[in-house]
């Protein structure tokens, strides 16, 4: 399932745990819209996504639940990526590195990232970084760090706008931001960053 939290109550007119409903309940209910009303939407499933996107799109899919801590579900994850098409435009991150790490055991060649809240400096082994912008300003150096490792840094924030030029400056690879498209398009009118 592809779902934000652990639990129905704030997205759905659902309730409880997700782990501990079946798909088939998990797929009846309505989720939430932005502002709390219910739509008509169900909660999405990985393969339901890549079928809907004809295997087409990247995926940057978050982990947090610890059951990828098992090899089975981990061997799932795998296996619905792999039949879907979209492996090898596939990255796993989390707050929780040890749960990226047990799917990259299944599949060696699968890029990892770690998000982090509290760590100012950059993971060892994570291909993609992604800090809590107000690290970076603890750490100016942390995006030089991560490259000499290899590792790309897309700092977590949702509405980057305000710090979109001091991201340019630090050279960070990309943002993890709410609106994507419009970071984008306020990255393409430079005179905007100023």
């Amino acid at each position: 399932m592809l779902f934000h939290d652990p639990t129905l109550d704030r997205m759905t007119e659902g309730a409880g745990l997700v782990r501990d409903h079946s798909l088939a309940q998990l797929q009846a209910l309505r989720t939430r819209r932005p502002g709390g009303a219910l739509g008509e939407d169900r909660i999405p499933t990985l393969a339901g996504l890549i079928e809907a996107t004809g295997g087409g799109a990247t995926l940057l899919l978050e982990l947090k639940d610890p059951l990828f801590l098992q090899e089975k579900y981990a061997k799932i994850l795998v296996d619905t990526l792999e039949q879907g098409g979209v492996l090898r435009r596939s990255a796993l991150i989390s707050f929780h590195f040890e749960h990226v790490l047990a799917v990259k055991r299944i599949r060696p060649d699968i890029p990892i990232g770690h998000i982090t809240l509290k760590n100012p400096w950059p993971k060892r082994g994570a291909q993609l970084l992604g800090p809590l912008w107000p690290l970076l300003y603890v750490n100016p150096l942390y995006t030089a760090h991560a490259h000499r490792m290899g590792s790309i840094v897309a700092p977590l924030d949702p509405t980057p706008e305000p710090r979109l030029h001091h991201y340019v400056r630090w050279g960070v690879d990309a943002v993890l931001a709410d609106d994507p498209g419009g970071v984008r398009a306020r990255l393409h009118d430079s005179s905007k960053l100023k």
